[in-house]
């Protein structure tokens, strides 16, 4: 095929190709006239709800789960590796749920994360050491590791080119609003409560993503997705478009490591040094985070449609190195609340144009992968870096765990400016 570096095939014939794959992902991936735009919103509305009710029950395990690990005996090291667990295991196999999206379809895996998020969730109830608690957080990883790349790639494959960013905005603001609402029911039943029984919470609340999947299922099978891929000519392979996957991989993994230090060591930080004395106030602090997130993702996300995907890549590693460095000097209650908030809002720029960026790179046949590569290294950088910086604390304190991670952003932020190429089909 003929073709010119910088344009689209010199073919009329090729062109044409190009055009109607272009049209098919237009259309939100549906060749069937009469059910795309039933079918776009449907799906995309399903994948909402079920990212919302998951990470909700997840996140509200956040105020509680480092908690009750050292209530059972564990140093804060070995609490953070409990709370970063799930995260391990979800990183390790999420690429792997991410190619199998592509070979076997969404619709079956959209089942299997259901039922292994409502057994996680049931199994850490049961759980009273610190063997066990560990062993059923490694269980309790695999309903996220599944669900994350199916429901990115869905929303891309019911998603118009041209708002990339704006659709993975979207949801990300049902991820970030179900990390609002989880920490604050977490903390409020585990005061109330106990500990425990937050997992009966949780567990409940997955359940109903049991037959949300079973619609969307239905629904994929009716939408006759577009595979004519090979042509598209976003998957080109080109030494820049492997800098931008890279860019958009790295990207991810920073933010969500910054992300880590909400449910990590910032609970332990807050009731040892703030006087913070109950798991409610804990879970306040977390929320607000996510509130940043919520904001910056459902407003901002756009930015990366309309401006292209370094700038909100560059300005958020920034502005999220920036707040961590501010924790160096809090010691208020309401300090803390404003710098939690500016980090979340700092990486809710860096995720959906991360992500965008990571689809504009590869086939769309191979989306699921994609997503895949982009939901482990952000599960990675979230686990690993949460993980690090809980023994960093112990070891050298807080001030160093959150300066490191600070400098991290910073450093971050210049190196991916000068990673991330520009492109003029960026924008769609």
């Amino acid at each position: 095929m003929s073709r010119r570096a910088d344009g689209p095939p010199a073919d009329p014939a090729e062109r044409q190709k190009e055009a109607d794959v272009r049209k098919g992902q237009a259309d939100g991936g549906s060749n069937d006239n009469d059910n795309s735009r039933v079918g776009i919103y449907s799906v995309r509305g399903s994948m909402t709800v079920q990212q919302f009710m998951n990470t909700a029950a997840t996140s509200a395990a956040g105020p509680v789960m480092a908690l009750y690990a050292t209530s059972l005996g564990a140093s804060i090291g070995f609490a953070t590796l409990v709370v970063a667990a799930s995260g391990f295991v979800s990183a390790s196999t999420v690429l792997f749920w991410g190619v199998m999206a592509d070979r076997v379809g969404r619709g079956p895996l959209l089942y299997l994360s259901a039922v292994a998020s409502v057994i996680g969730a049931a199994s850490t109830y049961a759980a009273y050491d610190l063997n066990t608690l560990l062993l059923t957080r490694v269980l309790a990883g695999f309903g996220a590791s599944i669900l994350l790349p199916v429901s990115y790639s869905l929303t891309l494959d019911f998603s118009a080119r041209g708002s990339y960013g704006r659709s993975m905005g979207n949801i990300g603001t049902a991820l970030q609003l179900g990390g609002f609402l989880g920490p604050l029911m977490g903390g409020l039943i585990g005061t109330d409560f106990g500990y425990r029984n937050v997992f009966v919470y949780t567990a409940l609340l997955c359940t109903p993503n049991v037959l949300l999947a079973h619609i969307t299922a239905g629904r994929i099978k009716k939408a006759n997705l577009t595979r004519a891929s090979a042509r598209d000519p976003s998957s080109s392979r080109t030494p820049v478009m492997k800098r931008n996957f890279s860019g958009g991989l790295f990207g991810n993994m920073f933010a969500v490591c910054s992300t880590s230090t909400f449910g990590s060591i910032l609970p332990l930080y807050v009731v040892n040094y703030l006087h913070v004395t109950d798991s409610a106030g804990v879970g306040v602090i977390i929320a607000t985070g996510a509130i940043g997130q919520v904001f910056g993702r459902y407003f901002l996300a756009s930015i990366s449609d309309t401006r292209g995907r370094r700038l909100p890549i560059v300005v958020g590693l920034a502005i999220a190195g920036c707040s961590l460095l501010a924790l160096l000097v809090v010691r208020d209650f309401w300090s803390l609340v404003a710098v939690t908030t500016s980090t979340g809002l700092g990486c809710s720029l860096v995720l959906p144009a991360a992500a965008a960026l990571v689809n504009d790179s590869v086939p769309v046949a191979r989306r699921g992968t994609g997503m895949g590569a982009y939901a482990t290294f952000g599960m990675g950088g979230g686990s690993f870096g949460g993980t690090t910086l809980g023994f960093v604390a112990q070891d050298l304190g807080f001030a160093y765990a959150f300066g490191g991670m600070a400098v991290a952003d910073l450093l971050a932020s210049v190196a991916l400016a000068y990673l991330i190429v520009r492109i003029r089909d960026e924008k769609g």
